[in-house]
């Protein structure tokens, strides 16, 4: 009785770590991230959704001066861009 008790504990948890993962207008923040690092690079920890774009704006580990680059990923197509959000500013 004492195993079944434990077993349906685990399960409990297992459902609770799994079923709480972000979501961006149903798509999973996981599925983001494997599409943005097939198309996009190397990513960093940041991340937002943005709910009236359908999109998920993952930062890109990428060096380049001015700007921070994002791969954004469309949750409803699933296709991607970089963004580089650029500053514009040129320093001379």
């Amino acid at each position: 009785m004492k195993r079944i008790i434990y077993l349906l504990i685990l399960l409990v948890i297992l459902l609770i770590v799994n079923g709480s993962e972000e979501l961006c207008n149903g798509m999973k923040l996981s599925e983001a991230k494997e599409i943005a690092i097939e198309n996009c690079g190397e990513l960093k920890e940041s991340y937002s959704c943005n709910e009236g774009t359908n999109t998920w704006w993952i930062d890109l580990d990428l060096e380049k001066e001015g700007c921070a680059p994002a791969c954004v990923v469309d949750v409803l197509d699933k296709s991607t861009e970089i963004n580089r959000r650029c500053s514009g500013l040129i320093i001379e």
